[in-house]
C-alpha cells in the first residue's frame, strides 16, 4: 500500500505543485495592500481629531475555507471518477491489491492534494499578515489551520461516499449539489411546520457547514469579538453533525464497496444512496411546500421529479420502481403536514 501511495503521489506531484502556486498567488493578491484595523477618529472637547486602533478587521482566513471546499470538490472528482470509466476501474481492479486498500490509497492521495496547497497558501498569509499591522490574536492561529485541515477531512471524507455512490462522473457531481442542502431543506420543513427547532439556523447542516462555521467562529476569534450564543451554537451544531454525518458515510462508504463491480461504470445510476434516495427526499419536501404554501403548484413538483428520473435513468420513461417512490412520497408528505398541523394546533 505503501509503494502504491507513493507511486500515485509521484504522478501528481506536478498538479499539487501548479495548484499550490495558483492559490499561493491569490493569497500574494488579497493581503499584499490590506487594512487589517480599523481606526476610530475621536473629537475631543478642543475639537483635535485623534486616531485610535478600534478592532481587528479583514482577516483573509475566508479565503483558506473557500480553498479547502474548492479543492475537496475537485479532488473527489479528479481521484475517484476512475470508477466511473470501464477502462480505468478494469486496470485498478487488476492490481495485487484488495479495494479496500485501494480506495483508502486513493483517498489519501486526495488528502494530501488538498493539504499541502492549504499549508503553502496558509504559511503566506500568515507571513504576510505577520509583517503588516495588525491586532490580530495570533495565538489563535495555529488551532485554527490544525481545525479547518481536520474539517476539511471530514467534508472530503463526506463528499468521497457521496460521489462514489453514481456510476458517472456528471451523476456524482449532481449528487454531491443534492446532498449538499438536502438536510437543511429537510429541517427547514419541520422548522417552518412546528416549534422542535426554533433559533437554529437549518443552513448550519449543510455538508459544507464544518468548514464555513468554524471559519466564521475563529475569525471572530482572532478578531477579537465578542462570540454570542447564536453564533457559538451555529459552530457546535454543524462540527457535531458534520462529524456524526462523516463517520457514518465513511462506514457505509467500507460497507458497500464489495457490492461495487467494475462493470457498473458508465451504467445508470441506481445506487440506493444515490438519486433512489435523493429524487423521492426532494419530491417529499416538494409536496409538502404546496400542501402548506399558496400559489405553489405541485404540478411544478411533478415536473421536477419527472426530470430527475430522466436525469437518473437516461430515459424519457420513468420505471414501476419510480412511480412507485413518487407515490409514496406524496403520501408522506400528505402524512406528514397532517401530523405537523396537528402538533401545532395541539401544542397552541
Amino acid at each position: 500500500m505503501r509503494k502504491l501511495l507513493e507511486y500515485f503521489l509521484k504522478k501528481r506531484l506536478q498538479i499539487i505543485l501548479i495548484v499550490s502556486v495558483i492559490l499561493m498567488i491569490i493569497v500574494y493578491l488579497v493581503c499584499r495592500e490590506p487594512s487589517y484595523v480599523r481606526i476610530a477618529h475621536i473629537l475631543d472637547a478642543q475639537g483635535k481629531v485623534y486616531q485610535s486602533v478600534e478592532r481587528a478587521t479583514n482577516l483573509p482566513f475566508g479565503w483558506l475555507a473557500a480553498f479547502s471546499i474548492v479543492l475537496s470538490v475537485i479532488i473527489t472528482v479528479s481521484e475517484f471518477s476512475f470508477k466511473m470509466k470501464k477502462i480505468s476501474v478494469d486496470q485498478m481492479y487488476s492490481m495485487p491489491i484488495k479495494r479496500e486498500k485501494l480506495y483508502i490509497t486513493k483517498y489519501l492521495v486526495g488528502l494530501i492534494e488538498i493539504v499541502i496547497p492549504l499549508t503553502a497558501s496558509f504559511l503566506l498569509m500568515v507571513t504576510m499578515i505577520l509583517t503588516s499591522n495588525h491586532v490580530f490574536k495570533v495565538e489563535y492561529f495555529i488551532p485554527y489551520f490544525l481545525g479547518l485541515i481536520f474539517l476539511t477531512s471530514v467534508v472530503y471524507t463526506t463528499l468521497v461516499f457521496i460521489f462514489t455512490r453514481a456510476n458517472s462522473v456528471v451523476d456524482g457531481i449532481i449528487l454531491i449539489g443534492l446532498y449538499s442542502m438536502a438536510l437543511p431543506f429537510l429541517l427547514l420543513l419541520i422548522k417552518l411546520n412546528t416549534n422542535w427547532l426554533t433559533g437554529i439556523d437549518v443552513s448550519s447542516f449543510s455538508i459544507f457547514s464544518p468548514v464555513i462555521y468554524f471559519n466564521t467562529f475563529m475569525d471572530n476569534v482572532i478578531c477579537g469579538d465578542f462570540l454570542g450564543d447564536t453564533r457559538t451554537k451555529e459552530f457546535i451544531w454543524s462540527l457535531v453533525v458534520g462529524i456524526i454525518i462523516a463517520v457514518i458515510m465513511a462506514v457505509l462508504f467500507f460497507v458497500l464497496l464489495k457490492k461495487q463491480k467494475a462493470e457498473d461504470a458508465e451504467q445508470i445510476t441506481d445506487s440506493a444512496f444515490g438519486y433512489n434516495l435523493m429524487i423521492p427526499l426532494y419530491t417529499f419536501s416538494g409536496f409538502v411546500v404546496s400542501l402548506e404554501a399558496i400559489g405553489f403548484s405541485a404540478s411544478l413538483v411533478v415536473i421536477g421529479t419527472y426530470i430527475g428520473y430522466v436525469i437518473k435513468n437516461r430515459s424519457f420513461k420513468p420505471t414501476k420502481k419510480d412511480l412507485i417512490a413518487a407515490l409514496i412520497s406524496l403520501v408522506a408528505a400528505i402524512i406528514f403536514v397532517i401530523i405537523t398541523n396537528s402538533f401545532v394546533r395541539f401544542t397552541n
